[in-house]
């Protein structure tokens, strides 16, 4: 049997504990005290002290760039706040390698990241002979220009150096912006013949191969003015369609600024020079339609799907009968054709001005039918009812 010795650890261990101990453990402090041991060693509320030590909350960002100024009060700030300068650097978080170089400095003035010499600058005779280059030669681009002075000037050039020096002299050619196609115009025509609209599509006949098919229609009517087979698809083809929309419809009389605009897509034949020349002798402006975005040239798009669907139905005999059928499809799609997108009126209506005058009359029709109609209901309504009101008071 053992025997227990008093205050050995074993005796501690069964819970046998010093009462001072314990006494000290449960003494509470009270919040006077606490208060009172954190305000020793501070300053005064409205001291200086303490104003120095909110400007302490002014922390600096890290891998921030201040300017002059704000190094000026930094450094001042540091010089004259209560706390130790490892201690202040720290609630600033900033460096002390910053803090010294700013010290040692002769100036606080931000330096230049640019380098003092660059090894590698251009002579002034290669920048020259880039100069001539592009002058003498303007479709090239920087990156053709840079390979062939690489080749043929006796030095190397990279294409950004060859870009930077060109859009530097203004000699970089301009590439159009981009910009996506929108659902519909924002300025819309408000007459005849102020847009037209044409395109190329080719149609499969049986045993007579493929033929394109040349349109020209008004935007604000969707008057089918030229819808006829082309020999080919070319320029000078296109640019006979054009001339023969502008005979039918006199624009050479019209005033050059009022004259009719063309849109079409960036077909090959549409981006001819003599074409674009020919348009531009004659006043009008050439509009070009978004990429691989149809629904910009979308009504006369919509003129050759109907064309499609109307004449791919019947089998043609011969190119002269399908010529003959062409141009039964266009008067029947201008005078007999209820277009939705203009009201429900024939486009043959709205090119010739007379659309007012027939929704006029419908709405005047529509009226007058439905006062016919409730006259009518009315009367032969009016006996039944009573009949219905006496029988449900004799129920009653």
């Amino acid at each position: 049997m053992v025997e227990r010795v008093h205050g050995s650890g074993e005796g501690a261990a069964e819970g046998r504990s010093d009462p001072r101990r314990d006494q000290r453990r449960s003494r509470v402090v009270p919040p006077s005290e606490r208060r009172a041991a954190s305000d020793r060693g501070r300053s005064d509320a409205g001291s200086a002290g303490a104003q120095k030590k909110s400007l302490l909350k002014r922390r600096a960002k890290r891998y921030q760039r201040h300017t002059s100024e704000q190094k000026q009060d930094l450094l001042r700030l540091v010089d004259t706040a209560p706390l130790s300068i490892r201690r202040c650097l720290k609630q600033l978080k900033l460096p002390k390698s910053t803090y010294y170089r700013w010290q040692n400095q002769g100036t606080l003035a931000d330096r230049s990241s640019a380098p003092r010499r660059v090894w590698n600058r251009l002579l002034e005779d290669e920048e020259s002979t880039i100069i001539a280059n592009a002058m003498l030669d303007g479709d090239l681009s920087p990156r053709e220009l840079a390979f062939r002075i690489t080749d043929e000037g006796g030095f190397s050039i990279s294409e950004s150096t060859v870009y930077r020096i060109l859009k530097r002299y203004g000699l970089s050619r301009q590439y159009p912006t981009i910009v996506p196609a929108v659902k519909e115009y924002h300025r819309k025509t408000t007459r005849v013949n102020e847009l037209w609209q044409t395109d190329l599509m080719e149609l499969m006949l049986p045993d007579w191969g493929t033929h394109p098919l040349g349109s020209v229609v008004d935007d604000f009517s969707r008057f089918s003015i030229v819808l006829k087979r082309l020999r080919n698809s070319k320029g000078d083809t296109v640019q006979e369609l054009i001339a023969q929309a502008i005979a039918e419809t006199g624009m050479e009389d019209v005033p050059r600024h009022e004259r009719v605009q063309l849109l079409s897509d960036n077909g090959a034949c549409y981006k001819w020079g003599a074409f674009n020349a020919y348009l531009k002798s004659l006043g009008i402006r050439h509009i070009f339609s978004m990429r691989n975005h149809p629904q910009t040239n979308g009504k006369v798009e919509r003129l050759n799907r109907t064309a499609k669907e109307k004449l791919q139905l019947i089998v043609h005999a011969s190119p002269e009968a399908f010529d003959r059928a062409l141009e039964e499809f266009r008067n029947w799609y201008n005078y007999e054709h209820y277009h939705k997108g203009i009201g429900n009126l024939h486009p043959a209506d709205v090119y010739y001005g007379r659309a007012e005058a027939i929704l006029k009359q419908r709405q005047l029709l529509k009226e007058q039918t439905k006062k016919a109609r409730k006259q009518a209901n009315l009367k032969t309504n009016q006996n039944p009812r009573k009949k219905r009101n006496l029988r449900t008071k004799s129920l009653h």
